[in-house]
């Protein structure tokens, strides 16, 4: 028997949407259009007496009989212990529907014809189940694309009628939604209302003009704005995990949200859709509550309404400013210049204290005003201005001019503190003014060489290097390269939990530096 992999012959850019599912730590794909729904089943399933090795057991699935197979004794892996999470897909074929047990639920993407290659066989193997491959990541992700004809060919499988039982009930328009968690709640939002769910690639963001934003993704040459929906939610903040997951939505707003995990796809009659009492003043975002028989109570999103104005001004405007850069091609390869190439590759934020110094933007969280509620702590350093409660975080401020022994602000509410973006850590620097988003790319650019520690001025023990800069309008500036990471790693905290006084919620916070 041979094989031979050739790529689909067919229009290169069409699209197909998949679902994609992990077993034994391999991913395979099942077109979403064979896909009914997913399933989680908490029961024993019917066992049949003398049944093939890969049929589980039979489940009643609101009224039809469903075949479970088992996926991994069909594809001859080791065998594990079912659990209640363990996820069924529900699949259409040859006018039956079979579920299909899989370890895990992974994305739901759409996949260009161009990134299919389909197995070829020069004769029939009754085990071969797959029908190609799907290449993804330039090649460094292959996810093998199930054929359902194969997979239940070498059991010629019976197809169970539940027509007649089906004909015999009241017609109830039914619901397809794909149900996620978020804060350990479980939400709801329509199949049709969603393009693709993927794993949260790198996500490149700037200065966020809305908390919520957490940056932009590209999605085959498409920007798309990512929101993390628990800020939004105003829901405690959680990193990115393994388990999330990118929804990407539907509409002209080129939109994803960020969710704790994906969990099922749920059909439902249409009157178990629940409508909810009006408990404030705008909840337009909320369909009502799926009221499932076994107890789970499911708030279903409207996505059409789920972000305000305020947001959707700030998304659009945050898209223009990316799109800039991807238009400016800053992602090609710059001149040569040996010294001046890395910079080129950034986008800086410049400061003035006293001279004009840039680091790297993808430091930097917000900008905020100098504040009165900044609370001096006992015993703290001398170049530490005190702790402020900024939306209920404690954040440490530090005095540059302080801790570079310069002449402090002569009007301290004139300067600016620039909050830093640190793994595990947010703390503020008190500058003199923000000058600018500063874009190399765009700019001819001459590293100075052999900078004089008078020119560094003191701060000398953290600047990199410097450059001139010079526009396409012909104007020219200087820059000093501040090496954010180095000055924390030199700055003496208090090591411990710090108390910090009440916001205006009136919590006790406490805090660890």
């Amino acid at each position: 028997m041979t094989k031979e992999a050739t790529p689909l012959k067919t229009n290169s850019s069409q699209e197909d949407s998949f679902a994609f599912f992990l077993l034994d730590n391999q991913e395979f794909g099942i077109k979403v259009e064979h896909v009914r729904e997913t399933i989680l089943h908490k029961h024993e399933f019917t066992r049949m007496p003398c049944s093939m090795d890969a049929l589980d057991g039979l489940i009643n699935l609101r009224g039809s009989i469903i075949p479970i197979i088992n996926l991994r004794s069909r594809f001859h892996l080791n065998a594990i212990q079912r659990t209640p999470e363990s996820p069924i897909a529900i699949v259409q074929f040859n006018r039956g529907l079979f579920g299909l047990l899989f370890d895990e639920i992974s994305e739901v993407i759409r996949v260009k014809q161009s990134e299919i290659c389909l197995v070829e066989t020069a004769e029939e193997d009754p085990e071969l189940c797959n029908q190609g491959v799907i290449s993804l990541d330039g090649g460094d992700r292959i996810v093998q694309l199930l054929d359902l004809e194969r997979l239940f060919k070498k059991y010629n499988l019976p197809r169970i009628n539940n027509e007649t039982f089906q004909s015999q009930q009241v017609f109830i328009p039914r619901k397809q939604d794909i149900t996620f968690m978020l804060n350990g709640q479980e939400y709801a939002i329509a199949v049709d209302a969603i393009r693709e769910i993927m794993k949260p690639p790198a996500i490149k963001r700037k200065i966020l003009v809305h908390p919520a934003i957490k940056g932009v993704i590209e999605l085959r040459g498409k920007l798309i704005n990512i929101v993390d929906l628990r800020n939004y939610f105003n829901f405690p903040a959680e990193g990115i995990l393994p388990e999330s997951r990118i929804i990407i939505l539907q509409g002209d707003l080129n939109c994803g949200i960020l969710v704790d995990a994906i969990k099922e796809v749920i059909q439902y009659d249409e009157d178990l859709l629940l409508a909810v009492p009006v408990l404030q003043k705008s909840q337009d975002h909320i369909s009502g509550i799926v009221a499932l028989e076994d107890g789970r109570n499911i708030i279903k999103l409207d996505t059409e309404h789920l972000f305000d104005n305020k947001l959707i001004q700030q998304l659009q405007g945050n898209m223009k400013l990316h799109a800039e850069d991807l238009n400016s091609g800053e992602d090609v390869k710059h001149q040569e210049g040996g010294n001046s190439s890395e910079i080129k590759d950034k986008v800086l934020i410049s400061f003035r204290l006293d001279n004009n110094y840039a680091f790297d933007i993808t430091l930097f969280r917000e900008i905020i005003n100098y504040s009165a509620a900044i609370v001096p702590l006992p015993g703290q350093q001398h170049y530490q201005e005190g702790l402020l409660n900024l939306r209920n975080s404690a954040i440490p401020i530090i005095n540059l001019r302080k801790y570079y022994a310069m002449d402090n602000h002569t009007n301290v509410n004139e300067a600016k503190i620039i909050i830093l973006n640190l793994p595990e850590k947010t703390i503020g620097i008190m500058v003199d003014e923000i000058i600018e988003i500063v874009k190399p790319a765009r700019m001819d650019v001459e590293r100075i060489p052999q900078l004089s520690h008078d020119a560094k001025g003191k701060t000398a023990n953290h600047v990199r290097e410097g450059y001139r800069l010079k526009t396409t309008s012909g104007e020219e500036k200087s820059l000093l390269i501040y090496d954010v990471e180095q000055f924390i790693r030199d700055i003496e905290v208090p090591a411990g939990n710090i108390d910090v006084p009440a916001g205006e919620n009136g919590c006790l916070r406490s805090m660890s530096l």
